[in-house]
């Protein structure tokens, strides 16, 4: 069983002695992640390592379906094409 209050004062002492931007970016990424995925409402992560929630899916859906009823997209074999890659 894991000592809490250990690896509290850990994680803390390791947070304060950084003065890498990029550990902290992370930790503070990896908290938000945690305490939104208590709710049920985080069902992952964007590329930027940002929450990804229900409402965030569901809007990004919609915008792909309207795109493409609008004609706005690729096909994999046009970008095949564009970029000259054998499929």
């Amino acid at each position: 069983m894991v000592d809490m209050q250990s690896v509290k004062i850990r994680l803390a002492k390791t947070i304060l002695d950084t003065d890498d931007a990029a550990v902290i970016e992370a930790v503070d990424k990896a908290l938000q992640v945690a305490q939104q995925g208590q709710s049920g409402n985080v069902i992952g992560s964007k590329p930027d390592g940002t929450v990804l929630t229900r409402q965030d899916l569901k809007e990004g859906i919609a915008i792909s379906e309207q795109q493409i009823k609008e004609g706005k997209y690729s096909t994999v074999e046009e970008l095949a094409e564009k970029w000259n890659i054998d499929l």
